[in-house]
């Protein structure tokens, strides 16, 4: 079984992912990288969850 993260941690690898395939010239705490924390409990609870997919969903729930 996989341990949970805390809010911060999965904070932290949201950011990093978002950052580094998403919005790369974006600062942390612009709201461009910030709308992805709303994955965060579903980070904290399947922290293998592919972040790409997830990511994926915000995205489209955006544009729709």
């Amino acid at each position: 079984m996989t341990k949970s993260l805390t809010k911060k941690q999965a904070r932290k690898i949201i950011r990093n992912h978002v950052q580094a395939f998403i919005c790369p010239y974006e600062p942390h705490y612009s709201e461009d990288v910030t709308r992805f924390y709303q994955l965060v409990p579903i980070l904290q609870i399947f922290p293998d969850a592919d972040l790409d997919d997830l990511c994926c969903q915000v995205l489209e729930a955006i544009v729709h």
